[in-house]
């Protein structure tokens, strides 16, 4: 009798109270493996494409900044000035002549508008101030004892073709070097013939160095938009493997879940049993004393 009290007190109580407890962990993995599997079955998205970089077109040179460029090329007395004019080459010196222009049609392409362009500003320079084209020199090189062994063809004199088409080399089309080649001409225009020249050096340089940090601000920006495009290839790759990883484990905490409910439910059923004829027993002991 004595075993009993301690059977139904103890044992059976402290069986009721961790059934409990076991059941609600149970449901608890539950709900989470089926958190997991939702997770590990949903479909994966790339999400936004990082904004690729586009290489700004919007240079312009002011005449306030020819002004200042120019102030900036008179200090520099040690340079030999490449305007105005052109000495008379020497015997061993190449003058680069321009191309002919094409004829004029009645519907211009942009490379026929283009070489009128080039026309117009050639104009600007007369020919006794100026050399349109490059002056280069024959130079030795390799030399040896016997002699000079190879020679080479430098510039010794830029020409005002020579200074346009450094600024021009930037620019893929005809389209985008229309606007360039109006630019340099109005600022050409305001300017007498004999200091046209400088206009055009200071212009160049400017044009130039603008283009350069352009170009460096847009490398920067490529390659910051590479690599975040790679690093979202990298996390989506990471995703799909973590969720493939997940459906396994989710699937088996489910079978568990499953299978310590169902073991619960029998241990609540043989508790429950024990409690009734408890119960009943407790009942069969009340009707006897009266």
């Amino acid at each position: 009798m004595q075993l009993e009290k301690i059977e139904r007190n103890v044992f059976f109580k402290i069986s009721r109270n961790l059934t409990f407890l076991v059941g609600a962990l149970a449901v608890l993995s539950l709900i989470v493996s089926l958190l997991i599997l939702l997770y590990a079955i949903s479909p994966t998205t790339k999400g936004s494409k990082p904004v690729r970089p586009v290489l700004s077109k919007e240079v312009s040179i002011t005449p306030d900044a020819i002004k200042a460029e120019l102030a900036k090329m008179a200090k520099k007395a040690s340079e030999t000035t490449t305007f105005p004019g052109v000495q008379k080459p020497a015997a061993t010196e190449n003058v680069e002549h321009a191309p002919e222009a094409a004829p004029a049609f009645h519907e211009k392409t942009p490379r026929q508008q283009l070489e009128e362009k080039i026309k117009e500003i050639k104009a600007l320079f007369p020919a006794k101030l100026y050399s349109w084209a490059n002056v280069y020199k024959t130079v030795c090189v390799q030399f040896s004892y016997y002699g000079c062994m190879q020679t080479k063809q430098r510039i010794v004199k830029y020409g005002v073709s020579g200074r346009i088409n450094s600024v021009l080399r930037y620019y893929r089309n005809a389209e985008d070097m229309l606007p360039i080649l109006d630019e340099l001409k109005v600022l050409l225009a305001v300017y007498p013939e004999e200091q046209r020249g400088d206009v055009l050096t200071a212009w160049a340089n400017l044009r130039i160095a603008k283009e350069k940090a352009l170009r460096e601000k847009f490398n920067k920006e490529e390659r910051a938009y590479r690599e975040a495009v790679e690093t979202q290839r990298e996390s989506y790759i990471a995703s799909i493997t973590r969720k493939a990883a997940l459906k396994p484990t989710s699937f088996m905490i489910l079978g568990i879940s499953f299978a310590l409910i169902w073991q619960v439910g029998l241990i609540l059923a043989i508790l429950g049993v024990e409690r009734n004829t408890r119960l009943l027993e407790e009942f069969m002991k009340a009707n006897a004393k009266q």
